[in-house]
């Protein structure tokens, strides 16, 4: 929230032909009463506005397409205990079909599907249809040889995990998932405050 307590109580009278014409916040919709406000102090609470939240397992909708019924609803039952939105597919292809709708910020996968759409299938149609914000991809998958690996970072993975791998494994990559979403939400919105200062 944006903190008006900061300036001058000069600040927030506007001055007509006839003289002072009202004290902004008093009455009128909120657009009506920041717009008697000086352009500075609207830059700043639009900048304010439109700073990102702390990505957190309580705040990122999480996406997982897990072939194996137990492990998906294993890997469920962790992140819900941690109050995550999660929401479960049973293949990539389903998962996609509902992204399109709704984008998540995580999205848990696995390699292999058996019906011609696989993890990175999605992982290339989300990274050319989706840039920002930036969405954060965990593979599972039993190809753990290292050019299979680097198949799955270079076609935009950005963490892989070998099956059969601890069950907790899991919980603690995806906290590792919200600290890299923050830091580049963080640079993103910065990077865009900068260019949204420059044109003005």
């Amino acid at each position: 929230m944006f903190d008006v307590g900061t300036f001058k109580r000069s600040d927030f009278v506007r001055e007509g032909a006839h003289g002072l014409t009202g004290r902004c916040g008093l009455l009128g919709r909120r657009a009506e009463r920041t717009a008697c406000l000086p352009n500075s102090i609207r830059d700043k609470i639009r900048r304010s506005e439109k700073k990102p939240i702390m990505a957190s397992l309580t705040t990122t909708n999480i996406y997982i397409a897990i072939r194996i019924v137990d492990d998906r609803s294993h890997i469920e039952d962790q992140l819900v205990l941690d109050g995550a939105d999660v929401s479960t597919f049973s293949s990539a292809k389903s998962l996609w079909a509902r992204f399109q709708a709704r984008p998540a910020r995580l999205v848990i996968t696995d390699r292999g599907f058996g019906d011609g759409f696989d993890g990175l299938e999605l992982v290339r149609k989300i990274r050319k249809h989706y840039q920002l914000p930036y969405i954060y991809v965990l593979m599972r998958s039993a190809m753990g040889q290292l050019n299979e690996i680097k198949a799955g970072l270079d076609g935009g993975v950005d963490d892989y995990l070998i099956r059969p791998h601890n069950p907790f494994q899991i919980r603690s990559r995806a906290l590792v998932a919200m600290r890299w979403l923050t830091y580049i939400d963080s640079i993103t919105w910065k990077q865009a405050e900068v260019s949204g200062a420059g044109r003005g």
